[in-house]
């Protein structure tokens, strides 16, 4: 049984890695909770960046100005959500997140960030920012079009990595025949993995 539960925790961080290469692959998006300044849980949907098995990091980036960044600083607390609906599969992770702005693993996030997704880190207001009327907050001269990549490095100053320690691993798969669950808790760098009712 132990051996199972080795061989799925394996799986669980290759699925996480193998989503990086495959744009289409469910644990490509997923869910970002944080406790908001309000108290509320604030849910988001993000794109995973980095996956670092060894150390059982998850990465995503985000404009230092949105609130995320804020309520990170709060409170470094945070769950990740995945589905996979053709395998009836639920994973939600747990753990503390670091903000990064500088340093080796943000240059090269930044980097492989294409003048598509840069264009969002020019936006000359914050995330969530009151308007009087709904507007793309695109820069007029970029508008239907990308910025060169001189321009596109002026958004670099808003890029922020978010790395998140897990410490908790809660996989769940349904199905007809008996939902089978299972619950992974890292602590002091050591794993304890156990079945749990579904």
């Amino acid at each position: 049984m132990a051996s199972d539960l080795h061989h799925l925790e394996q799986d669980i961080w290759h699925d996480l890695q193998t989503a990086l290469q495959e744009a289409e692959h469910p644990f490509r998006t997923g869910t970002l909770g944080t406790r908001g300044l309000d108290d509320f849980v604030a849910l988001r949907t993000v794109v995973l960046r980095k996956v670092d098995a060894d150390v059982r990091a998850l990465w995503c980036h985000s404009d230092g100005r949105a609130a995320k960044v804020q309520e990170l600083k709060h409170n470094p607390v945070v769950s990740w959500l995945f589905w996979d609906a053709e395998r009836k599969i639920q994973l939600r992770l747990g753990g503390n997140a670091t903000l990064h702005r500088q340093g080796e693993e943000v240059d090269r996030l930044w980097t492989e960030t294409s003048r598509a997704s840069r264009k969002d880190y020019l936006l000359p207001h914050a995330p969530a920012t009151p308007l009087e009327r709904p507007e793309a907050g695109t820069p007029a001269h970029l508008r239907g079009t990308l910025p060169s990549e001189e321009e596109s490095e002026k958004g670099r100053e808003h890029f922020v990595g978010i790395e998140t320690r897990i410490q908790f691993i809660d996989w769940l798969q349904l199905s007809r025949e008996g939902h089978r669950r299972a619950q992974f808790r890292y602590q002091n760098g050591e794993p304890h993995r156990q079945w749990v009712s579904p």
